[in-house]
């Protein structure tokens, strides 16, 4: 799920009731995700992440969820600009970020997995306000 920063009263008025829009009022299954290589949000920034491939799902509720809320969300969260990605570290040295950086790219492979939740978080530090679950659709392993 995207992360969006927003203002308490934003949050309270616009966020959460949008979200349980979303959430709760729209059929949404798990959504599948490849975690394609590691990085960082450049010098300074702090940030190691693992990269996200872009799937139609996952862009989709994004889209949909920066739509619901507005343009309260800070600019890099915004459609279009959003960079979706597991954050690994936050706080981190540049020559840390570099360290890390080497260590796993080293031997990175793309792994593949499955949301099964949409969490609402306050951070920093992570704090969980709010979980969903996304149900199970099970998918068939062949063809006919």
């Amino acid at each position: 799920m995207s992360t969006i920063d927003l203002t308490k009263e934003n949050f309270e008025q616009k966020c959460l009731p949008a979200l349980r829009e979303i959430l709760e009022g729209m059929s949404l299954d798990q959504i599948p995700v490849t975690l394609t290589d590691f990085s960082t949000f450049g010098t300074g920034s702090g940030v190691c992440y693992v990269a996200l491939a872009p799937s139609l799902d996952l862009m989709r509720l994004h889209a949909a969820t920066v739509a619901a809320i507005g343009e309260t969300c800070r600019p890099y969260y915004r459609t279009g600009s959003w960079t979706p990605h597991c954050t690994l570290a936050t706080g981190m040295s540049d020559a840390e970020m570099n360290s890390a950086r080497d260590f796993l790219a080293s031997d990175w492979r793309s792994l593949p997995g499955m949301f099964e939740t949409a969490s609402l978080v306050e951070f920093v530090p992570v704090v969980g306000i709010k979980r969903w679950s996304l149900p199970t659709t099970l998918r068939s392993s062949h063809t006919s």
